[in-house]
């Protein structure tokens, strides 16, 4: 799949970014303008394992179906019906299923992930990305692993160095 200027001009900000330190970064982008794509094309560049995560099935499957277009053999960690609704949609407009339970990249329900995270603690602490989709509703609960002296913790996703790229005025920002 194929980059927008304004897609890639998001996706290399987002790069320069994380290459001058900061480890969380927010890519901000109007409606419609492709931040689902730019998600896809980053993981798909990434060479280790990481997780792509939203808070609704649609959100879910949207990513579960770019990672899909954009070649990506990927894992989904959701109810029965959201697993289905994503390979649905797959094999629908892809004519083929790209879901793979040990695949690299991962796109999970954060309910689904908070529900088990005691089962999920030893996979999660091997993900080293973690990319999130619309920043979720107030109040919801997001946790990422992070490595201590007696093992994994579980720690608050964005924490407080988040930091703003701004968005060309036309289209979304990508993330890298």
């Amino acid at each position: 799949m194929q980059l927008r200027d304004y897609q890639i001009n998001l996706k290399n900000n987002a790069y320069r970014s994380w290459q001058a330190g900061n480890r969380n970064v927010l890519l901000v982008s109007p409606t419609g303008s492709g931040k689902t794509v730019v998600m896809s094309s980053v993981a798909h560049e990434m060479t280790t394992p990481g997780v792509a995560i939203a808070h609704r099935t649609e959100l879910v499957g949207q990513i579960s179906l770019a990672m899909a277009r954009m070649g990506i053999e990927h894992n989904v960690i959701g109810s029965k019906s959201t697993v289905s609704f994503c390979i649905q949609q797959q094999i629908a407009e892809l004519g083929r299923n790209y879901h793979r339970k040990n695949g690299r990249v991962t796109v999970a329900s954060v309910d689904t992930l908070n529900s088990r995270s005691a089962a999920l603690q030893q996979w999660a602490s091997q993900q080293r990305w973690w990319m999130t989709d619309e920043c979720f509703v107030a109040g919801t609960r997001i946790s990422t692993p992070t490595h201590g002296p007696v093992g994994p913790r579980w720690r608050p996703h964005f924490g407080n160095r988040l930091r703003r790229i701004a968005q060309p005025q036309t289209h979304r920002q990508q993330p890298a």
